[in-house]
């Protein structure tokens, strides 16, 4: 239920962000999904976005890092993830 929520907030969110490009908003929407589906695997999925910690980020690092994600992918997706957090008033760390 929380991973619906969360889910829904996202989407709310894209829905009003219309800033940058049609490839770069759909690129938002596809890390958001990535970051979402990887929590709920991993059965850490926070109640709501207020509510993720750190923790949440350095595992899914973690988990990303054990896929064989290059660097450089890491980077694009955790400064893509803060934006979208900053968006959500979503204070990590």
């Amino acid at each position: 239920m929380t991973v619906n929520l969360l889910r829904t907030q996202a989407v709310l969110l894209m829905k009003t962000n219309k800033e940058g490009t049609y490839k770069e908003r759909k690129r938002r929407a596809f890390i958001l999904d990535k970051m979402l589906r990887e929590l709920y695997v991993a059965r850490q999925a926070p109640a709501s976005w207020q509510d993720l910690e750190t923790r949440h980020i350095h595992l899914l690092i973690k988990r990303w890092k054990s896929q064989k994600v290059k660097p450089s992918t890491l980077m694009r997706y955790m400064t893509i993830i803060r934006r979208i957090l900053a968006d959500l008033n979503c204070d990590v760390g």
